[in-house]
């Protein structure tokens, strides 16, 4: 091995590092979901010291500001993992629910994600949420969520997604795989959330329930998470509106500090690289000249 390569070599296993010590969220929502996401986003910065937040939307431009430092969007409305005519493409969940089956593709450097549901406010802090003993392949669990126990059968767990730590290397292996083929082969009533309960059955960690509070998981009285799962108006929720109309710098100062900022973009789409611009206050450029050398580098 050559100097130079020894070097390029070094450098990879730090961003490998740095990477995989990151604290990633990640939201899905179409066009008509986009508002909601900012009291969801609010929420996570003000009550958790998360490293990255990704927003998969089906736009190249989010119309509405989001903090740049944090806040990346990933336009994969091109998806190819799904077929239009589909089984699940017409479900009243939208095809952007199902893309969380993609993460362990559309981000191969992380080992781990937070998944949550736009419909979700954060109310506590989350920030030992991360650290859940996911296990390593081959042993382990594919992801974490709370139990829904009225779906739930004798020797059978069914869990609510809506808030899951996913294990991207396990997932990997062949479960994310099938849980795609899944999808593009039946029709589920609850889609995704059925695909991954089916396939990643015996190997699904339960969640504390605080993490993800509904009407369909176990109750707690100490929630950190309200999920308004299953609630029509939710946007009407004053909790909701009190998130809403928290500012941005309000909400920023608020944030626990993480270990380092995020050194690198992950978002990854069929092999490219896919990114949206989010509306900014000052400034317009998408992406840091650190990051272009970096990136260049390896």
């Amino acid at each position: 091995m050559t100097k130079q390569t020894a070097k390029k070599s070094n450098l990879y296993e730090e961003r490998r590092r740095d990477i995989l010590s990151q604290k990633v969220a990640a939201y899905t929502g179409t066009k008509n979901l986009y508002e909601s996401m900012i009291p969801a986003v609010k929420s996570l910065i003000m009550h958790s010291d998360v490293d990255k937040i990704y927003l998969l939307i089906e736009d190249d431009e989010f119309p509405y500001e989001m903090p740049e430092e944090i806040v990346e969007c990933i336009n994969v409305k091109d998806q190819r993992f799904f077929r239009p005519d589909g089984p699940n493409m017409t479900s009243g969940f939208t095809y952007m629910a199902m893309m969380r089956a993609t993460y362990c593709k559309l981000f191969p450097d992380l080992d781990r994600i937070l998944s949550l549901d736009v419909d979700t406010i954060v109310v506590d802090d989350i920030s030992d949420l991360w650290d859940l003993k996911l296990g390593t392949p081959p042993r382990g669990y594919y992801f974490a969520a709370a139990r829904e126990p009225g779906r739930s059968k004798e020797g059978k767990v069914y869990t609510n997604i809506g808030v899951a730590l996913y294990n991207l290397d396990f997932l990997r292996l062949s479960k994310g795989q099938e849980v795609i083929d899944l999808l593009n082969e039946r029709k589920l009533p609850f889609v995704e959330q059925d695909a991954f309960n089916m396939r990643c059955q015996g190997r699904i960690l339960l969640m504390d329930s605080a993490y993800n509070s509904t009407i369909f998981t176990d109750k707690t009285n100490d929630p950190k998470i309200i999920h308004f799962a299953g609630q029509k108006h939710w946007q009407d929720e004053p909790l909701y509106k009190q998130y809403m109309d928290i500012p941005w710098d309000e909400a920023l100062k608020k944030r626990r500090q993480p270990k380092e900022e995020p050194k690198s973009d992950m978002g990854y789409y069929l092999g490219e690289k896919w990114k949206a611009k989010s509306k900014r206050k000052s400034r317009g450029e998408n992406k840091s000249d650190n990051e272009k050398s970096l990136n260049k580098a390896l």
